[in-house]
């Protein structure tokens, strides 16, 4: 192996490119998170792969344990070994199922929630492994069970790769529902046989024509999808002083600079654009949730939302 892929395998975090970069399988994987969470969650939700990490059979052991992991009985040593819901999937899919708030089940107890996430456990191995075959077919009557109950079911030496999907709503959703009942987004974690991801990615790369296509609709809609989950930096500002760069060089500890057009607690909430930094709304600094927040109080610019609504 030359110098140069070992370090492009290295800088992608010792992923090989064909599997970094292969559209069938990342979309593949995102298409069937986002379908599983409709059909489970009745929701529409946007699946985006934030981690592929290599590890070791041992190393996924250990961290399938610290939630709630399953694994596909019969079980195989190739394709998609091992999946785990975190707690907050579990206290949201509990929610839906006996009509009670999310905040009264946060507490439940841990066997409790694992008993009701068998139902959606399944129902994700089986979307998934539809979604992208690399290993036997399921068949009708498969199972998935706790790996604690079924000893060596996972090589300790074996290569694996952690794929972690988060589950997020469209932007602007008012009601945010995700995040009720806690602060962090709800996780779906993947356990690949590595070497099976690298077949199936080489395959993949073999069978795409050499020409350059022309965007397909779903070629499209994946774009659309990245752009809309890009991230952008949004300021909240008090006030804007005009001053020269003598000015500046002047400033001293415990210095007053007057604002006297400042109403107290009023902000202009600004986003960076190709331009510069653009005003969109104004907002008011209050508290959420024993947190410093803002709350809008006038709607977005109207030329920056109709760009947005235009991808």
């Amino acid at each position: 192996m030359s110098s140069v892929l070992l370090q492009k395998i290295r800088a992608a975090g010792g992923i090989s490119p064909a599997v970094q970069h292969c559209a069938p399988l990342w979309s593949g994987v995102q298409n069937a998170c986002e379908a599983w969470a409709k059909a489970i969650f009745d929701h529409d939700l946007t699946a985006t792969v934030v981690q592929k990490k290599p590890i070791s059979g041992r190393d996924a052991e250990a961290l399938i344990d610290e939630r709630f992991g399953f694994i596909c009985l019969p079980y195989t040593t190739t394709g998609l070994r091992a999946i785990a819901l975190d707690r907050g999937v579990a206290v949201r899919y509990a929610s839906l199922k006996l009509q009670q708030p999310g905040e009264k089940l946060a507490a439940s107890p841990a066997l409790f929630l694992r008993l009701l996430c068998d139902h959606p456990a399944r129902f994700l191995w089986k979307e998934i492994a539809n979604a992208v075959a690399l290993g036997p077919a399921l068949p009708d009557d498969f199972s998935v069970v706790d790996p604690a109950g079924v000893p060596h079911s996972i090589d300790p030496d074996t290569r694996l790769l952690k794929v972690v999907v988060s589950l997020s709503e469209e932007a602007g959703e008012e009601d945010n529902w995700l995040l009720e009942g806690g602060e962090e987004l709800p996780e779906l974690h993947l356990y690949y046989d590595y070497n099976s991801l690298t077949d199936f990615a080489i395959k993949a790369q073999k069978s795409a024509p050499r020409q350059v296509r022309q965007a397909s609709e779903a070629g499209e809609k994946n774009l659309r999808r990245q752009i809309r989950n890009s991230t952008i930096q949004l300021d909240a500002v008090l006030e804007r002083l005009p001053v020269t760069i003598a000015d500046c060089s002047r400033l001293e500890v415990g210095q007053v600079l007057a604002l006297p057009d400042v109403e107290p607690g009023v902000l202009s909430v600004c986003a960076e654009t190709m331009h510069g930094s653009l005003a969109i709304s104004q907002a008011e600094l209050g508290t959420w949730k024993g947190k410093r927040a803002l709350k809008l109080t006038s709607p977005i610019l109207e030329s920056y939302a109709q760009e947005i609504a235009e991808i």
